[in-house]
């Protein structure tokens, strides 16, 4: 470190880091419940939305939500393609009547294209099951995380302190 550069204790440098990062991930929405209403909101760590889209065209209230980062099962095809079957995200409603706490969402695709596997293939689709059951247990491990952040802000949020 330079010796001129300026001196920040490692407190100060943290609330720094929290008050940009903090920005970073607050939005204000437009809400078409009320013309010319706005909320702002917060995301939760997992969250993953840009909300551009509830930022510029807005959205209903019960509407707004949170999204994580998708995992999906990739299944191998003939000739270098590929499918995805089974795709997973976090996902929570914060203001709608469904859903408030963090849930994950399955959607199972049925569009499979027929394929004939020979033990090779059979060998590599059953490693792609594994690592996709592994990447459903880091996944549950972000779920209850989430959960119990969204049950930690609704108290603070019911005590006054807390916002979406």
């Amino acid at each position: 470190m330079r010796d001129d550069a300026p001196q920040v204790s490692d407190a100060e440098a943290l609330a720094a880091y929290r008050k940009v990062y903090d920005e970073a991930r607050t939005h204000t929405i437009r809400l078409l419940d009320s013309p010319g209403a706005t909320l702002t909101v917060r995301c939760p760590d997992w969250c993953e939305s840009d909300h551009a889209e509830d930022e510029t065209r807005g959205t209903f209230l019960e509407d707004f939500a949170h999204r994580g980062a998708e995992e999906a099962l990739h299944v191998d095809l003939a000739e270098g393609g590929h499918e995805d079957v089974l795709l997973v995200e976090i996902t929570q409603y914060p203001f709608g009547r469904d859903l408030r706490q963090p849930t994950a969402i399955l959607w199972p695709s049925l569009g499979l294209t027929e394929e004939h596997l020979d033990p090779d293939r059979l060998s590599a689709f059953a490693g792609q099951l594994r690592e996709y059951a592994h990447a459903l247990e880091q996944l549950t491990v972000r779920l209850e995380a989430a959960r119990v952040e969204a049950s930690a802000r609704r108290r603070d949020d019911h005590e006054g302190r807390g916002s979406w």
